[in-house]
């Protein structure tokens, strides 16, 4: 039963790669239709998720991540991100209730809980990060591309509107999804700055200031965004270096701790002295406990080096 859980993580995340891949050109009927059932089932579980401060900025963050690696509509992004916390933590009680059937320490289960649900969180943020990498390194071509339509025609909304058709597909939703916002200009500062949020790239916000001076009064901005585009080019060239490294350790960090409890499942399920040893005896729930707190470690470790 064990295994099951930590198998169902691949197969939300395709679900979410399925929805995010979709058809985007759909009969106006059916569309209307999808739409309207979705804000009916968000409008539900927002007035739940609300109750709770961290669930809920938890939920925000993630369907922020979710909105910008695809071009699903804001109430379907909360929809998955309310599904996949509310999975995670029935998963994480059906573990605790199982554990505590077969396992004699409860502070070892409980220890064993927290790391469980905080690693599913880890393994679904870090595709997400994944995801927004690529993005991030999309970003100087879709710097460049919209610099070179402005520099002709000296319009922003005109050039987003013409720019993003070039993009690679990732970053052209994201360029996309502004360009349709600014169609009403009366918030403008409002969607520059969701824009730049969205991405959580410092070269989004200083490019979202440029296009806020633009419309503030500077007018031509074209020697700013071509000092910008060197600006980008010069730091990406420093950073994906590091930036590589830091994602590969962090992978080969998921797939060790991955396969080595498969390996202790499949030692477990097996042997039945293993079994014995691991489960009903107090020293094997205090090396079980101990190899969770490593894996905590390791996972808190890896976060606050990305912070830093």
């Amino acid at each position: 039963m064990l295994y099951v859980i930590p198998l169902s993580i691949p197969i939300i995340l395709f679900i979410i790669e399925l929805m995010g891949h979709r058809k985007r050109k759909l009969r106006v009927a059916r569309k209307k239709k999808f739409t309207i059932n979705f804000r009916r089932i968000s409008f539900i579980t927002d007035k739940l998720f609300k109750k709770n401060e961290y669930i809920y900025n938890l939920r925000s963050k993630y369907a922020m991540k979710i909105s910008v690696i695809s071009d699903m509509k804001r109430d379907q992004v909360n929809i998955i991100a309310e599904g996949f916390i509310t999975i995670s933590f029935l998963a994480t009680l059906i573990l605790v209730i199982f554990l505590f059937t077969i396992m004699n320490m409860w502070l070892s289960i409980l220890i064993i809980g927290m790391v469980f649900i905080f690693f599913i969180h880890y393994s679904f943020n870090l595709y997400l990060n994944l995801r927004l990498k690529k993005i991030h390194r999309q970003f100087p071509i879709a710097v460049q591309k919209f610099t070179d339509i402005y520099l002709t025609n000296k319009n922003i909304k005109a050039t987003l509107n013409e720019c993003y058709i070039d993009m690679p597909n990732e970053i052209s939703y994201v360029f996309e999804r502004l360009a349709r916002r600014l169609s009403s200009e009366y918030e403008y500062k409002k969607y520059f700055r969701e824009f730049a949020d969205s991405l959580k790239y410092v070269w989004a916000y200083a490019f979202a200031e440029l296009l806020v001076m633009s419309y503030e009064g500077s007018g031509d901005i074209s020697d700013e965004l071509l000092f910008l585009n060197d600006l980008i080019n010069d730091d990406i060239h420093d950073m994906e270096e590091s930036k590589s490294e830091l994602t590969s350790t962090k992978l080969t960090f998921l797939i060790l701790t991955l396969s080595t409890l498969g390996v202790f499942l499949f030692n477990i399920f097996i042997n039945d002295i293993a079994k014995f040893l691991y489960l009903y005896t107090t020293a094997g729930n205090g090396i079980i406990t101990m190899w969770v707190i490593s894996v905590a470690i390791g996972i808190f470790t890896s976060t606050l080096i990305e912070k830093i």
